[in-house]
């Protein structure tokens, strides 16, 4: 584990680098957008570092959009 997060690090990092001359040019919009994905690739990063079963996209999208779907499917296979 301790590797993983070394790497993580290491390419978070890499990345702050090459990205800060770019980022202090951004105006807000673009600064919101960036601090956005940065956080997502902090929280993937985290999630693959420590090795966890913690929750990604897919399973907030199932969360919203199971019940409706299924509601859906109900209505069309009644009237069959």
């Amino acid at each position: 584990m301790l590797i993983r997060l070394v790497i993580v690090f290491i390419i978070f990092a890499a990345v702050l680098v090459f990205d800060a001359p770019n980022y202090k040019k951004n105006n807000k919009r673009g600064r919101a957008v960036y601090a956005l994905s940065m956080a997502a690739v902090v929280y993937l990063g985290l999630d693959f570092a420590v090795g966890k079963d913690w929750p990604e996209l897919h399973d907030a999208v199932g969360f919203i959009f199971s019940a409706p779907a299924r509601m859906i499917i109900n209505y069309f296979e009644s009237k069959s």
